[in-house]
């Protein structure tokens, strides 16, 4: 069961209890002094004779962290860096040796090929030539043969 409440000024309801439900009983009054007292709190802790000590607190927060958290993840980096740069260039003179092995193959390829033309082109010479001693000797067989 909810209770609405009616419309009020601002100050009148900081002082009435707000009912959320029959169960729960919440005083405004109570939440309006912890937030004065943390705006006191902060001003005082935020005052002009306060702000050195502050920001040497801050700043030494921020010191052990850089110190103690991000100086051992960059040499952490750092390492792998090296590591992985060793690596590329391992990497790299691999690729190197593999394409100077590749390009003696393509040559060596090319010169079989080469050579695999003039075999071809002597085969033509030769049954061009056999041709010949065929055509010759039919003439040849003609001529001897009585008619």
């Amino acid at each position: 069961s909810f209770i609405i409440i009616p419309k009020m000024n601002f100050a009148s309801r900081l002082s009435k209890p707000l009912i959320l439900n029959s169960n729960h009983i919440i005083n405004k009054r109570f939440f309006r002094t912890l937030y004065n007292k943390t705006i006191n709190h902060a001003s005082k802790v935020f005052h002009k004779e306060n702000i050195a000590p502050v920001a040497m607190f801050i700043g030494g927060i921020a010191l052990i962290f850089q110190v103690f958290v991000l100086y051992p993840c960059h040499a952490e980096l750092t390492n792998q860096f090296n590591q992985l740069e060793a690596s590329t260039k391992l990497l790299e003179y691999f690729v190197n040796q593999l394409n100077i092995k590749m390009d003696k193959v393509l040559v060596e390829g090319e010169e079989v090929k080469a050579k695999e033309r003039n075999v071809l082109d002597n085969e033509d010479e030769i049954l061009r030539v056999e041709k010949n001693i065929l055509l010759l000797a039919n003439e040849l067989n003609v001529k001897m043969e009585p008619r």
